[in-house]
């Protein structure tokens, strides 16, 4: 991956987006170390993600039961549709992040950027992107990686 590449993660409670950074040259602790010069004359590179942006969707993390009941703890009131709200509020729960989305990525216009999102909801948040951040979409993983730390994010985006 190149320097400046954009890696989002997300599923509908939060979203975590990391700039890919490749630094390259003499790791100045082996430098420190070990007195004697890289027989090969190579560069030394390393590539470490750096957390750009960290949003929490809050409202898709409440129980509709809960959001339906007049009092804390009490579901004894029915609407008659709670499927529906449920789907509504996933809905609503695609459309910021996939805003979010557009934002951050028009915002930073990488030449590249990849995304993993649940792989049940997750053709649907694409097709809510705008078609300019999907042109530059250059991974796409099926998968919830929100919690996945971010020295093994890597690996998932080869």
């Amino acid at each position: 991956m190149q320097n400046g590449t954009i890696i989002v993660t997300a599923d509908l409670g939060q979203l975590k987006a990391y700039r890919v950074v490749v630094t390259t040259g003499d790791d100045p602790h082996e430098t420190m170390q070990v007195s004697h010069v890289n027989p090969m004359n190579m560069e030394k590179s390393s590539t470490h993600l750096e957390l750009i942006n960290e949003r929490d969707y809050v409202s898709a993390r409440h129980p509709v039961a809960e959001e339906m009941s007049d009092r804390p703890g009490r579901f004894d009131v029915s609407t008659g549709e709670p499927h529906n709200q449920l789907l509504e509020k996933d809905r609503k729960g695609l459309e910021m992040i996939a805003q979010d989305i557009n934002a951050l990525i028009s915002e930073a216009a990488p030449d590249a950027w990849y995304m993993a999102f649940p792989q049940d909801t997750n053709k649907q948040l694409t097709g809510m992107l705008d078609a300019n951040v999907v042109k530059s979409l250059a991974g796409n993983v099926a998968k919830d990686l929100v919690q996945t730390p971010k020295e093994e994010l890597l690996s998932h985006f080869g």
